[in-house]
């Protein structure tokens, strides 16, 4: 117990001061309950001997009793209500400690839930930031299996391809062997005098348009995936990202300009045109043109802007197939032919 606590020091003076007043009260009333008191025959020798200074000394000392006696109620009345103003004070003071302890209380209360919530959220964002980081791990890894499945595929298709190819260069050579057997035998059968068959030459083949339609797939798919499957690193700026867009563009549409080609060839076997009677192609471009699937003037006069841009950007043009009118010098060649057989029937 602290024994220098205001609040106890000011009880204890306040209750000293009450004892004494009370003293002060009760050692007036003995004096004049004393005086009133006193036997008469005094009193009638006082007044026989003719005192009157005694009794006028007397009547002083009630008198300044009376005043003591007042002023001690007076003190003992203000003692009173500095007493109750003390009390009243230290009520306020208790009321004071009890609401700044209610307060404390509370504020600790505030810092304790607001520790907590700071806590939920810093653990609630490492727990999604860690689930993130293995979502993105996952992503990663399908990512490269799945890069790793392409490059599989390409290969298998490569060999696929080459294999088809020396299976087609083995049944053209057992064509070609038979068809020298064949010739063999016949001329042995016929007389010497009539001349030798022509070597029937080899048909054009699709091959090396679907093996070039199978490199460009290949390069969209994988040029997709860079676009829609970015990897962990920076982002690309927005020029990296305009010209990775213009390469799917490219690609997508020279693979689309390839399917339309072959397909307008269909399953029928192959009437070549002569390209090279166009303006603008020679040898060398006729033989990449054949590459890419275009073998008869019908299938330039049916391209369509996007066809003709393909076609430009694989022959390494920029836009020689308008200037030179590939498609006006196709139409003119077919309607002659038309005309031609025309005339014939009739």
């Amino acid at each position: 117990m602290n024994l220098f606590n205001p609040q106890l020091l000011l009880t204890f003076q306040v209750a000293a001061l009450v004892l004494v007043a009370s003293a002060l009260a009760a050692a007036t009333a003995w004096l004049l309950a004393r005086q009133r008191s006193a036997p008469l025959p005094v009193l009638d020798r006082l007044r026989l001997s003719g005192l009157d200074d005694s009794r006028r000394k007397t009547a002083m000392e009630l008198e300044a009793a009376k005043s003591l006696n007042d002023e001690l109620r007076r003190n003992l009345s203000a003692t009173e209500s500095q007493c109750l103003a003390a009390l009243e004070q230290r009520d306020e003071a208790e009321q004071q400690a009890v609401q700044r302890s209610a307060e404390m209380r509370k504020l600790h209360d505030q810092l304790t839930e607001l520790k907590s919530r700071e806590t939920v959220p810093v653990e609630e964002h490492s727990r999604h930031l860690r689930l993130l980081e293995q979502q993105l791990r996952e992503a990663t890894s399908a990512a490269k299996t799945t890069e790793q499945k392409a490059a599989d595929a390409a290969t298998e298709n490569g060999r696929l391809q080459q294999l088809l190819e020396t299976l087609g260069q083995e049944k053209a050579a057992q064509e070609a062997a038979f068809t020298a057997r064949i010739e063999a035998l016949t001329t042995a059968a016929v007389p010497e005098t009539l001349p030798a068959a022509a070597p029937t030459p080899e048909p054009p083949s699709l091959d090396k348009a679907r093996q070039t339609l199978t490199r460009l797939e290949h390069e969209l798919t994988v040029q997709e995936d860079i676009l829609t499957r970015p990897d962990s690193g920076p982002a690309p700026s927005a020029a990296e990202l305009k010209r990775q867009t213009a390469v799917q563009e490219r690609l997508r549409r020279q693979v689309r300009a390839l399917n339309r080609s072959i397909a307008l060839l269909g399953n029928a076997p192959l009437q070549p045109d002569d390209l090279t009677q166009l303006k603008g192609i020679k040898a060398g471009i006729n033989n990449q043109l054949q590459s890419f699937g275009i073998f008869t003037y019908a299938q330039i006069v049916q391209w369509d802007e996007e066809d003709m841009l393909a076609f430009n950007e694989l022959l390494g043009f920029k836009n020689r197939i308008h200037r030179d009118k590939w498609q006006e010098q196709a139409q003119a060649l077919l309607d002659r032919r038309t005309q031609s057989a025309t005339l014939d029937l009739l």
